[in-house]
């Protein structure tokens, strides 16, 4: 699935919400949505308006009900590949419409017609492709925490506004038809027409016209629940943000190592600088004091301006052997006489002699002190930090009987599963053969090589479980390759419906013989 080219904001959301979202992907593209539904539905309508006699008009109302959830995998269609960025032509959906109906005598059973809420699950059956059992796990997971209610209910508030449309339109012909002085349009349509053809066929026509409004609009609000409940579950929107965290490190890496290099050479040049000169009036030095004042008196006043103006070239701050350094010198210590503590302090930790412990004694206590209060916090926090080091025991718990909704249980499988994988695939059931394959993979994992899984765990969690076995050594390394191609080639056919060609699933059988088969030889 090429979530990067995903078109909506893939993020969990309330469930109406996400209905408001499927009707706005229908807003962008209701000219191909609703002219694809509209040629199919129209050209129904006319056949069973021609076929159906006087008096049955109603049959053919009931026959368009009944078949609405064929006509509504057009706009799914094309909504599904709409959200990811595809533009499908009216023409092109025509022609996959055909290919779509997989199924299609199973979507017209006697329960899917009345479900109020099947806009939810029609994904499941043509986008997934799911079957069986499988399909009724997806169901039970995509309509859990209310998701299937607002379906039903977005359903029932459809309905209504079908019938609410069709007394509009039943409005506007009976103004049409009526006298300018009935003031009721249906009690003209009523006293006039009930025994004539007219109103029948006036019936007929507005349930074609309503349904063709409200059917892709039912369709597109589900569809945004369904890509929600998704997005809930898989966490689409983690995916979305790390795959941009990781496109936008490695756009600005080329970029970062140019800012670093000019990072680098401003703080050079700034610590490179010379320091700014401050001026600092100090007197000199004692030793220079004493070596001036240590001089004879001047025998002139010639000698006495040298002097002068050799002390002065002496003192400035190339030449002079002292500099004046301004720092931060400690206060004047106020008198501790009275204070006991310094007292105390004084006599026993600087090695005073007297009654009392000394320094040797109070680090020893303090030592101690420390030693039991870390005992004490091993004691308090052992069970976390044992579970850290992995340094208890585990108990082995028996396998999970399903994992992924598939049934990894020994007995299950056949003697032969490589054989048995090729010829399902080579009978056409190449859905049934890739999950035998992988369920196979996933049983061998858990009953004879060990690995922990859960009954909730998917695909990743089965990569993840069978990376850390191999590290810790308990997992051969043809094993773990064997289960990465077995789930690769599954994923791409489970979710994507991307089937291998039977040249690509030789070998892959021939390595999972020996990564499998060959440990239990």
């Amino acid at each position: 699935m090429r979530l990067e080219h995903l078109e909506i904001d893939a993020r969990p959301r309330p469930h109406w919400m996400a209905v408001d979202l499927g009707h706005a992907l229908l807003r962008r593209h209701w000219r191909t949505t609703y002219l694809a539904w509209w040629g199919p539905w129209l050209l129904a309508s006319i056949l069973l308006w021609l076929c159906m006699p006087q008096g049955w008009m109603w049959v053919a109302s009931l026959v368009l009900w009944w078949l609405r959830p064929i006509f509504e995998r057009l706009p799914l269609f094309i909504l599904s590949r709409a959200v990811f960025g595809e533009r499908v032509t009216v023409r092109q959906a025509w022609r996959a419409w055909p290919r779509q109906l997989g199924g299609w005598f199973r979507s017209l059973t006697w329960w899917r017609p009345v479900m109020v809420g099947r806009g939810l699950y029609a994904p499941i059956w043509q986008l997934e492709n799911a079957r069986g059992s499988f399909a009724a796990q997806r169901r039970k997971v995509l309509g859990a925490r209310g998701a299937y209610g607002v379906a039903a209910w977005f359903g029932v508030a459809c309905a209504h506004f079908e019938m609410a449309l069709q007394f509009a339109v039943y409005g506007a012909l009976g103004l049409v038809l009526a006298q300018p002085e009935s003031a009721n349009p249906f009690a003209f349509l009523a006293g006039h027409y009930q025994d004539s053809a007219l109103l029948e066929s006036a019936g007929f026509v507005c349930y074609v016209l309503t349904a063709g409004v409200i059917g892709p609009v039912y369709t597109a609000g589900c569809f945004g629940l369904y890509l929600c409940r998704r997005a809930e579950l898989e966490g689409w929107d983690i995916e979305l943000s790390l795959r941009r965290l990781a496109a936008r490190r490695n756009g600005v890496a080329p970029r970062g190592a140019g800012m670093l290099a000019a990072l680098l050479l401003g703080v050079a040049l700034w610590w490179g600088a010379p320091a700014p000169a401050y001026a600092l009036e100090c007197p000199p030095p004692d030793e220079v004091v004493a070596m001036l004042q240590g001089r004879g008196p001047a025998i002139d006043a010639r000698q006495a301006e040298l002097r002068r103006q050799l002390d002065d070239v002496l003192a400035r701050e190339p030449l002079r052997n002292w500099t004046c350094i301004e720092t931060w010198v400690p206060e004047a210590r106020k008198n501790d006489d009275n204070n006991w503590l310094a007292d105390w302090l004084r006599k026993h930790l600087k090695g005073g002699r007297g009654d009392g412990i000394s320094a040797n004694v109070l680090k020893i206590a303090l030592i101690v002190l420390l030693v039991v209060i870390l005992a004490w916090l091993l004691w308090r926090y052992r069970g976390p930090l044992v579970s850290a080091l992995q340094l208890q025991t585990r108990r082995t718990a028996a396998p999970p009987t399903e994992v992924c909704g598939l049934d990894i249980r020994p007995e299950t499988l056949p003697e032969d599963v490589p054989d048995t994988v090729m010829r399902t695939w080579r009978e056409g059931r190449q859905r049934e053969a890739l999950a035998l394959l992988y369920r196979a993979t996933v049983s061998r994992l858990a009953h004879d090589h060990g690995i922990e899984l859960v009954a909730g765990a998917t695909e990743g969690d089965v990569l993840a479980a069978c990376r850390r076995s191999r590290l810790a050594g308990s997992l051969p390394e043809a094993a773990e390759r064997g289960c990465t191609g077995v789930t690769e080639v599954w994923r791409n056919a489970a979710y994507a419906q991307r089937w291998p060609a039977e040249a690509q699933l030789a070998p892959l059988l021939a390595q999972w013989r020996v990564a499998f088969d060959g440990a239990r030889a």
